[in-house]
């Protein structure tokens, strides 16, 4: 009788903690993914963080984006 009753905890605690679990770690399949925009070697791109991996047009890792576009130095030079 023990053992049956411990069983059916077990099995009632995987069917409500799993779902949860299974969220949690990033294995459900309907988690959608982050979109960004940044500048990448000089271009803008739209890009999704996938895996936390920049993933640009679904198939290509990008390495290093910029969120913000660089600001122009201005010349160390004043005219006169």
């Amino acid at each position: 009788m023990a053992t049956t009753v411990c069983r059916a905890r077990f099995i009632w605690l995987l069917i409500v903690l799993a779902p949860t679990v299974f969220a949690t770690l990033g294995l459900a399949q309907n988690a959608s993914p982050i979109s960004r925009s940044g500048i990448y070697r000089g271009h803008r791109v739209s890009f999704q963080i996938v895996k936390g991996k920049m993933i640009f047009e679904g198939d290509i890792a990008l390495e290093h984006v910029d969120q913000k576009p660089r600001r122009r130095a201005r010349s160390a030079r004043r005219r006169r």
